[in-house]
């Protein structure tokens, strides 16, 4: 009889998951061919979103652990600030708050699917974005080679090196540069866990190739937020690889060691990012000197007009490698070196000083920058740090939610890192690195829980894994959990 009750219900999940995998995947290739999916979301999308939220509620209610119900809580206050800000009807804010359920069928597919099938789920899930990354990532990285831009043939998006914050930095598909690289440390740090968790070791070949691809597009966009965060990932990395082989019985010499082991990787770690971009551009001067090396040889017969003219070409182009180096370093201005963050925070404040209603009530999207903007010598759109953009969007109510839930789900992290149960694998516990680094990039960029795209998914649907394999280490105490 029991498995005649437990067979409709690992259904009902696989279907569950396979519909939020379609709508990630739509997410993920969005920029590949917007114009096809700005139409799926606005037609099929739109029927099956409601269709899930409404389906977690029925089968699942709200019996999957507290984190669920404080994100489902969250999501109810979000609808009720917009309705408390002159917007009854969500004329205005309708889009935001339909997107942002999207987060709730996300965040519940690692809870409800059982522990072999979700295991199922995340190797879909690493295939789809390891290897959507690792193709993209080739691209990228023979575009800062060659230093030159690929024009996408169906949306005229482009692809390579373009002039910004003074130097040039890659431009992935048109997107922010702090997003993409966002983008590539997901798709290394799941071909960490996958390194872990796969059983065929010749898997482990393409595993390592994509994620040296990876890791080396997160060193050639420059981007500071993702660098820290990956290197604070790779640094827990080693720390738990280090934990599983020690066997020190005091705790206290244990947690030095692993302490000590955690600050000398972590720095090491960020300096391989200066180590790949350095050894990337040296490539790139060469190749572009054998390049231009090559046409004076094949034009050397050519008019002296013309020749003339390739030298003048050839001069112009500046080969040092100081020329390329990102050249943001620290100059005494704290301000400055954040690129402005400070007085973005700032901005915030200024923002609640005047309308100190916010802390109750939070206000709608179009409102959130628009004194902080009068501040600021550039406009922008967001503040730069999920804590102060929920704060703004939400007030007080919706931000003790979300850190309730943000809280709950570190000590939860942490207490599987450092489980000694057999259930708790190594890749298990490694799904903490990618939750631990969208959290310290979140601090640098608004992502999470006020807007939706691909970022944010990624890091619900990994913290409803990481919960659901935490939940069968430590069972809680009240039965029916999935069901």
């Amino acid at each position: 009889m029991r498995e005649k009750v437990k067979e409709p219900r690992d259904l009902r999940g696989l279907v569950f998951a396979a519909a939020v995998f379609m709508l990630f995947l739509m997410f993920m290739v969005w920029q590949v061919n917007f114009y096809l999916f700005r139409n799926i979301k606005n037609t099929y999308y739109m029927a099956v979103l409601p269709v899930l939220v409404a389906g977690g509620f029925y089968f699942w209610r709200l019996k999957n652990g507290p984190e669920y119900t404080l994100l489902v809580c969250y999501w109810l206050w979000f609808i009720a600030s917009r309705i408390l800000n002159g917007d009854p009807a969500l004329v205005q804010e309708f889009s935001l708050v339909f997107d942002l359920a999207l987060m709730l069928p996300s965040f519940l597919v690692g809870l409800v699917l059982e522990r072999e099938n979700r295991k199922r789920f995340l190797d879909w899930f690493s295939a789809a974005v390891g290897g959507y990354h690792f193709l993209l990532g080739l691209v990228c990285i023979a575009a800062f080679i060659l230093r030159r831009q690929f024009v996408n043939p169906i949306t005229g998006g482009l692809l390579g090196m373009t002039t910004t914050d003074s130097f040039e930095r890659i431009n992935i598909l048109d997107i922010n540069i702090c997003a993409t690289a966002f983008w590539f440390m997901m798709a290394f740090l799941l071909m960490v866990y996958q390194f872990f968790a796969c059983k065929n070791r010749l898997w482990r070949i393409p595993i390592v190739l994509a994620g040296l691809v990876h890791y080396s597009v997160v060193a050639i966009s420059f981007t500071r937020s993702v660098k820290v965060s990956l290197a604070v990932c790779t640094a827990l990395l080693v720390v738990l690889l280090a934990y599983n082989k020690l066997k020190l019985r005091k705790k206290t010499a244990l947690a030095l060691v692993l302490a000590a082991l955690f600050l000398a990787s972590a720095p090491l770690a960020y300096k391989s990012f200066d180590l790949i971009s350095t050894g990337l551009l040296r490539v790139s001067i060469a190749v572009r000197a054998d390049k231009n090396e090559g046409a004076q040889t094949e034009h050397s017969e050519a008019s002296p007009q013309t020749l003339s003219a390739s030298q003048g070409s050839e001069t112009s182009t500046n080969d040092s490698l100081e020329a390329y180096e990102d050249p943001r370093q620290w100059n005494g201005d704290l301000n400055s070196f954040s690129s402005g963050r400070l007085k973005i925070y700032k901005g915030a404040f200024l923002t609640i000083a005047e309308d100190p209603s916010i802390l109750l009530t939070g206000c709608l999207s179009r409102d959130a920058m628009t004194r902080t903007n009068e501040t600021l010598t550039r406009p922008q759109p967001h503040y730069h740090n999920f804590i102060l953009q929920v704060l703004i969007f939400t007030g007080l109510p919706g931000l003790l939610l979300i850190l309730a839930l943000v809280i709950l789900v570190v000590i939860k992290a942490v207490r599987l890192f450092f489980s000694r149960d057999e259930k708790a694998e190594t890749a298990v516990k490694l799904l903490a690195l990618p939750i631990t680094g969208t959290l310290i990039y979140s601090l640098f960029e608004s992502c999470l829980f006020t807007g939706m795209e691909v970022r944010p998914l990624y890091f619900y649907i990994l913290c409803g894994a990481l919960l659901g394999f935490y939940y069968d280490v430590f069972p809680r105490k009240s039965a029916g959990r999935k069901g």
